[in-house]
């Protein structure tokens, strides 16, 4: 009689599809990013080494107990500061190869990454508290990479938690893969970052370049 009496349709759920696209949108991003910095870092690597080096003489030659003391200390803790930021740049501009790859054993990466924390955040590493480390775990890492983005987690934990609260790391097997974890009692991202948290030149705080996030993600993902 010329009526619809029934109507079919089929639709397909594309949620996770765009949710990879825009991943690797963004991915491509942080590549391009990547590489430009890089260049850029190594561009400013060499005055910066040849500031740091005069300052380092003065100390050594003047001894300490000089009116010269507190304007080296100063100068001498802003190259390092520097010398960092560019160490940060050329991290997330940097690529693996599988050359560069090895199986190592995933306790002593993070006692390394520790290490290294201690160093970079003086007192604070008895904060840190060890839990599984997953008995003999390994992975096929680039080592030095996968500490520094390490370095860069715990750091942001020891730094945005409340002071003397403890930080927990722990490592598990899953499948084929390595889950890290860090846990700590802070209050977390702001919800206007939340969703920028990994992209390059973020920082909650506005105090710090904001390119550690950027760098851990740069990291696990290659």
């Amino acid at each position: 009689e010329g009526k619809v009496v029934e109507v079919y349709g089929l639709c397909q759920d594309i949620t996770r599809r765009l949710q990879m696209e825009e991943r690797l949108a963004r991915y491509r991003e942080m590549e391009l990013a990547g590489k430009l910095t890089s260049k850029v870092a190594r561009e400013a690597e060499e005055p910066i080494i040849a500031l740091g080096v005069p300052v380092q003489a003065l100390q050594r030659k003047l001894g300490g107990g000089t009116p010269a003391d507190p304007y080296l200390d100063v100068m001498s803790e802003q190259v390092h500061r520097l010398s960092d930021f560019l160490r940060n740049l050329t991290d997330l501009g940097r690529e693996d190869g599988a050359a560069q790859r090895e199986a190592r054993r995933v306790d002593l990466l993070i006692r390394e990454a520790l290490d290294a924390v201690e160093w970079e955040i003086p007192g604070e590493g008895c904060r840190v508290s060890l839990g599984a480390l997953g008995a003999g775990l390994r992975a096929r890492v680039n080592g030095p990479r996968i500490v520094r983005a390490l370095v860069h987690v715990i750091a942001n934990a020891l730094r945005f938690s409340p002071a003397g609260s403890p930080v927990r790391v722990e490592a598990d097997g899953l499948g084929e893969e390595v889950v890290l974890r860090v846990e700590d009692r802070g209050t977390g991202f702001p919800e206007g970052i939340l969703g920028r948290a990994f992209d390059p030149f973020v920082s909650s705080s506005g105090k710090r370049a904001g390119l550690g996030l950027a760098i851990v993600l740069r990291t696990v993902e290659d």
